[in-house]
């Protein structure tokens, strides 16, 4: 037998797998059974542990999510309807009436609308066209928390499908309930227009918010390829998305038009007949691809995500134990921590919040001013390149393919101006978190104790959050789509010499109209440099003080637990050592039991 087709003959035992998490779980689980533990590591420790074996079980043995992401109008649910074949998810959405979609099987066709005071209102699949939709949504007596959509599907059998509303600046209102489907995702499916293929936002998206997330498999759709009219063009933009995402060996590139395979298997008028035989094949593989990449491995995939987020969890727990046993080294008569004292140190605390935040703020400030001056020489040197295009360019080529290298060349610019300061940014806000932390804990715990202030930074500041920020920098960044409009009022510029016959002899004549409205690029390009970094900013300080928040809350528990334990003439502290030596050593065995997976 040849060496490499062992792995071939290897699968997961997903059964075993849950079985040994599960283990786990109750293991850990099981230390807060003891008293003296659970008062030391205080009520809240419990409840997010309680909360976070929820999610490992959720995932474990819920149905296998498959989520559908991708920036707004960018034929998300015509594609699940495609695959499907059948209209399942509401389409044509407008940023108001946008919804959260969760399709999912059942041997008898419904819908409903689940609400966020715990409601359900009953639908029919004919109210799901987005017309008749909205009407209904508008009288509803609260909030839509999304639609619940159950289909006699065999490909839904085992398999919830997520719709989910557009990343990016229309449906910011949506942001949150976006990120919760991602988190609990077991499989993504990211869907991008042929037409603005990944544009800058979309890539940070993917880069910054996705792949962390460590999922074994990410399918990206092209849709829309057939309005790209050729087979070449279609392969130009694929192997243009390649080049945009890197050797990422987890992503895997499909060229393919949703509303051509709808209209296909319901019988419908096909949008482009040229390039009928060409979609058809490319969704076939794109279909293919889903089944035997995904579908098939739901259970291996599911093991695998159940095994990430115990692992987190025993790290946080971890941490917490550690708090808690450098909390007791310290000493409770050495803290001094009265109710009135409490207060008075929560002010100081809350006060250095505020002189972190401004600092930040200012960092930001004097990054946006950079970015501006950088983008200012970018945008001089650009217009130095349209000039050679009067004599350099075919007309053709400058008419079909400038828009989009403008666009293209402006949205990169922009992109390497914010993901270089992101990274400061980032490295600043962990500093900050670090620097705050060792502030609680020589105000708090009368002294800097460095593993003290280490274990409060590791709780309050998790890689989720680093996500999370990365996520924020990268929906602030959809912002860049404001440049498109001057630049189609570029375009239209040059189409319109072209239909008053104001060419004479081509290039010269294209070009010049394009230059005399390139003052409208520039400034919008400004303008949005401007407005990406005041989000950026925004978004940046409210998870900063989200983070400070928790930090001082976590410093306050431990602290408190500590003396107030210490007032109990029956405990001894070595009693507590015991106890937290006894958690440690679970809590390793576990990792190695979990690594050995």
């Amino acid at each position: 037998m040849r060496e490499d087709g062992i792995d071939a003959r290897l699968s997961s035992d997903y059964e075993g797998i849950c079985a040994e998490i599960e283990s786990v779980l109750e293991e850990v689980l099981g230390l807060f059974v003891d008293p003296l533990f659970r008062n030391y590591m205080g009520e809240n420790a419990a409840q997010d542990l309680r909360e976070d074996t929820a999610q490992v079980r959720k995932r474990l043995y819920g149905p296998f999510q498959l989520t559908v992401l991708g920036d707004f109008k960018r034929g998300k649910s015509t594609l699940i309807n495609a695959l499907l074949g059948t209209r399942a998810a509401p389409t044509a959405a407008t940023p108001e009436t946008v919804t959260i979609n969760r399709i999912s099987f059942s041997e008898t066709p419904s819908a409903e609308a689940v609400l966020e005071n715990k409601k359900r209102a009953r639908l029919s699949l004919d109210e799901l066209e987005r017309g008749v939709l909205e009407g209904i949504l508008e009288k509803l007596p609260a909030p839509v928390e999304y639609i619940d959509v159950r289909l006699p599907c065999e490909m839904l059998r085992g398999v919830t499908v997520v719709d989910t509303p557009g990343t990016g600046d229309l449906t910011r209102r949506f942001d949150e309930q976006a990120a919760k489907a991602l988190v609990s995702a077991d499989a993504v499916i990211y869907v991008v227009s042929a037409r603005s293929p990944l544009s800058a936002s979309e890539q940070a998206f993917l880069s910054a918010v996705i792949l962390p997330q460590s999922f074994s498999r990410i399918l990206l759709a092209i849709n829309m390829a057939d309005t790209l009219e050729t087979e070449e063009n279609i392969e130009k933009v694929k192997n243009l998305m390649y080049q945009r995402i890197g050797a990422d060996g987890k992503i895997s590139i499909f060229a393919l038009s949703a509303l051509d395979e709808f209209c296909r298997k319901t019988g419908l008028e096909r949008p482009q007949p040229a390039l009928s035989s060409i979609m058809e094949n490319n969704f076939m593989e794109f279909e293919q691809a889903l089944q035997s990449d995904v579908i098939m491995q739901r259970d291996v995939i599911k093991s695998s995500r159940g095994l990430v987020l115990t692992r987190a969890l025993l790290e946080r727990l971890s941490a917490r134990i550690t708090l808690v046993r450098r909390s007791m080294q310290v000493g409770a008569e050495k803290l001094r921590l009265k109710e009135d004292a409490l207060e008075s140190e929560k002010e100081t605390l809350y006060a250095e919040v505020t002189k972190q935040k401004e600092k930040l703020a200012q960092y930001v400030d004097e990054m946006e001013s950079e970015a501006s001056k950088w983008m200012n020489e970018f945008l001089a040197r650009l217009k130095k390149e349209l000039e050679k295009m009067r004599t350099q360019a075919q007309t053709s080529d400058i008419q079909r393919y400038v828009s989009f290298y403008l666009t293209d060349c402006i949205q990169k610019a922009s992109q390497a101006c914010i993901l270089r300061h992101q990274r400061d940014i980032r490295d600043l806000m962990l500093n900050g978190v670090k620097e705050f932390s060792n502030g609680i804990s020589q105000s708090i715990f009368g002294s800097v104790q460095a593993e003290i202030a280490g274990c409060i930074a590791d709780i309050s500041w998790t890689k989720a959050d680093t996500a999370v920020f990365a996520g924020d920098v990268a929906l602030s960044m959809s912002g860049l789509s404001a440049v498109l409009g001057p630049v189609y009022l570029v375009g239209q510029a040059i189409a319109g010499a072209i239909r008053q016959r104001e060419v004479s002899k081509g290039q010269a004549d294209l070009v010049g109209p394009l230059l005399q409205n390139f003052g409208l690029v520039e400034r919008a390009a400004r303008e949005n440099i401007k407005a990406v970094y005041a989000q950026m900013k925004k978004d940046i300080l409210i998870q900063l003080d989200e983070t400070y928040q928790q930090q001082i809350e976590l410093s306050m528990e431990a602290a408190e637990n500590v003396r107030k334990a210490a007032l109990d003439e029956n405990v001894k502290a070595q009693d507590v050592f015991s106890s937290l030596d006894l958690a440690e050593k679970t809590v390793k065995n576990c990792m190695q039991r979990l690594q050995k997976l």
